[in-house]
């Protein structure tokens, strides 16, 4: 993201941090990563271990490795709100038409990046899609962007049917237009 849109490397980072840690931990991964050296997934445990070092577990509301990873995962969004830096790709001012176009290219350069078998959790490309669009619109925003895009396609499918449906029309009024012609000579 940061080489085709010039965001600061430590800004792509913090952006992308809580959906990369929500993707990774995760109980049943597509596919483990090539080098994690363990023969299960305990991403979700380290990062639930990081939540307790940082005092999240403290309040009584994080019990759970998953609402531990919840609540780092909001501390980081905190922490971003406190040094006023943007939350989404979207936010940091990336062009959302030049994003959607480039955001196949991106993922594959992500996923064929050398650190990427490295992640404890190995992803698909279709995953990595899904990560870059939370981190352009962020989650809550997902769910309306997608509807959004649908219905553009819908209606996009539904202009693309009545252009046909138009030139096909077009195409018979030209037929019989020569046809009455071709009887009159």
């Amino acid at each position: 993201v940061g080489a085709v849109f010039h965001t600061p490397h430590g800004l792509t980072n913090a952006i992308l941090m809580p959906h990369v840690i929500r993707y990774n931990a995760n109980d049943s991964p597509t596919r483990m990563g090539i080098y994690p050296g363990y023969d299960h997934p305990i991403a979700k445990q380290r990062y639930a271990a990081i939540a307790r070092s940082l005092g999240l577990d403290r309040d009584g509301k994080a019990k759970t490795d998953d609402e531990l990873v919840e609540a780092y995962c909001a501390k980081i969004i905190e922490l971003m709100r406190d040094l006023n830096m943007p939350l989404t790709f979207r936010d940091a001012g990336v062009s959302e038409s030049e994003f959607m176009r480039q955001l196949d290219d991106i993922a594959l350069a992500a996923f064929d990046d050398q650190c990427t078998p490295a992640n404890p959790r190995f992803p698909l490309v279709s995953e990595m899609k899904e990560i870059l669009i939370d981190a352009y619109y962020g989650v809550e925003m997902r769910a309306k962007a997608t509807s959004d895009i649908e219905a553009q396609e819908e209606t996009s499918d539904s202009l693309k049917q009545q252009e046909v449906s138009e030139s096909t029309e077009v195409e018979e009024k030209e037929k019989k237009a020569l046809d009455r012609r071709a009887f009159m000579f």
